[in-house]
């Protein structure tokens, strides 16, 4: 027999939910930084556990077994990052975020899964062409220890320093012509500005993958 939810108890993403409503009612000047939204997902045990069932219901579906798991899992995590690095609200609707965000959760989550997989297997037939192990990533004992052990945005804006750092850090708080006009340049030349420091930035966080022999 299933047992009925009493509808005064709490749901299991209570805490994640009214955290993102939060997010969405706070006016522009007090918005707060995408990374400071990642490292909450990051340290929510509802949002860990949708990562890891979501992941082990795609592999299961690809016919793969669970060694792929924590590879596919830190993938999914480092992605879910570069969402809100783009999307801060990761375009959920809020007129109806009360009885959606736990089937919209789980599609975003879907959804990633499918770009995870599809960089694994990737990489994996890279490292077979080229002769090396599988890709070695360190496991996860300790969610608080996520942003450290994964391709951390924030550590890679930090190696990346200089001028690039400040532009990425401005343009993830202000919009491009905000940004034109305190640096008195022309959109065209500031994008492209952008477009070259984001691209430094991918090959930081791509090179941050330990491809060693051992």
């Amino acid at each position: 027999m299933v047992r009925r939810r009493d509808p005064d108890e709490p749901v299991p993403w209570a805490n994640l939910l009214n955290q993102v409503i939060l997010w969405s009612k706070a006016p522009p000047e007090e918005s707060v930084h995408w990374i400071e939204r990642w490292q909450f997902y990051e340290e929510n045990p509802y949002y860990l556990a949708r990562v890891d069932d979501c992941c082990r219901i795609y592999l299961g579906r690809k016919g793969r077994s669970d060694d792929w798991l924590d590879y596919m899992q830190m993938e999914v995590r480092e992605l879910f990052g570069h969402e809100l690095s783009k999307h801060p609200d990761l375009g959920i609707d809020f007129t109806r975020i009360q009885e959606t965000f736990p089937a919209w959760l789980d599609g975003v989550i879907t959804r990633l899964c499918g770009k995870a997989y599809s960089r694994l297997c990737r990489r994996y037939a890279r490292r077979q062409t080229q002769g090396l192990p599988p890709p070695r990533r360190p496991r996860v004992a300790d969610p608080h220890q996520a942003l450290d052990l994964c391709s951390d945005i924030e550590w890679a804006l930090q190696r990346l320093g200089g001028q690039c750092e400040s532009l990425l850090r401005m343009y993830s708080n202000h919009p491009i012509r905000e940004i034109a006009r305190q640096q008195n340049m022309p959109r065209s030349t500031l994008k492209k500005r952008i477009k070259r420091c984001r691209n430094k930035l991918r090959r930081i966080l791509k090179d941050y993958e330990d491809d060693d022999q051992r």
